[in-house]
């Protein structure tokens, strides 16, 4: 009589039998290489594409490097006004031979060429700097009566030069002193873009816990059609803000805090 252990072995061996593969078929090796056509001519679509795109994009920041560097040689008179602030003074004990030399080379054609060569580049720049300058103030900045308020010289040159910032993707610091109108001119940067330009944001003003409220008084005060809102308060305070006000497309500006917008970064970068 078998043992238990040698009719297990029989059954396994009656369970394994040998399975055989059908060799490929003409249609399989057609199908085979159908496949192989066709994963090639859309590889070869998705590499046209990426080239494609990546020539945009450098084609792209060709002129975006261009564009900064016209708008950095517009700022040239301010450069030279620093420059020639700051030239150390001509020896007096300066040679004969120095300064015929000088001469002869600003009398040279060359050099001649060369400074006309310099001042229509100037002209150039000046009548396309011209061109875009904003010369009316952005009909947006009124009271809340609807009242217009009249914006002084000086800051419309700084809204002029915050445009441009905005235009050439650069970023810069509005220096004035106190009491000139950072604040205003911040403001109707914003508000131009949104009437001029259809930008409405949303944007994200940070300023110290100290000027917070002044922040929302003074955008409210001068440019009441952007619609502003505040964010600071307690953790549950700030859970319920992000749940029932900080929707996107219920407001065009938030004004926080440095330390707001640390802690609530997860909220905000949905923006």
């Amino acid at each position: 009589t078998p043992s238990f252990f040698s009719n297990s072995m029989e059954v396994d061996s009656e369970s394994e039998t040998p399975t055989t593969t059908p060799p490929p078929t003409q249609a399989d090796a057609k199908e085979a290489a159908r496949v192989r056509a066709l994963k090639a001519e859309q590889k070869k679509v998705l590499d046209a594409v990426r080239a494609s795109q990546n020539a945009a994009v450098v084609a792209k920041t060709d002129a975006m490097a261009k564009s900064r560097l016209d708008f950095l040689l517009q700022q040239s008179d301010i450069f030279t006004h620093f420059m020639h602030g700051s030239a150390p003074p001509v020896a007096s004990s300066s040679s004969s031979s120095s300064s015929s030399s000088s001469s002869a080379a600003l009398s040279s054609p060359v050099k001649r060429n060369r400074m006309t060569e310099a001042e229509e580049d100037a002209e150039l720049l000046k009548a396309t700097a011209d061109a875009n300058r904003l010369e009316v103030q952005p009909h947006c900045i009124v009271d809340e009566s609807g009242k217009g308020r009249r914006m002084r010289s000086y800051q419309m040159e700084g809204l002029n030069w915050l445009i441009k910032l905005y235009d050439n993707a650069i970023n810069g610091i509005l220096a004035d002193e106190m009491g000139l109108g950072k604040t205003l001119q911040t403001i109707s940067l914003l508000g131009y873009l949104k009437e001029s330009r259809g930008v409405s944001g949303p944007h994200m003003v940070v300023v110290p816990k100290s000027t917070l409220g002044n922040w929302v008084n003074e955008f409210r005060n001068w440019c009441p059609s952007l619609r502003v809102i505040r964010f600071h308060g307690s953790k549950e305070e700030r859970r319920k803000f992000v749940e029932e006000e900080l929707v996107a497309g219920t407001f065009d500006v938030l004004v926080t805090t440095y330390e707001i917008a640390i802690l609530e970064k997860a909220a905000m970068s949905k923006f």
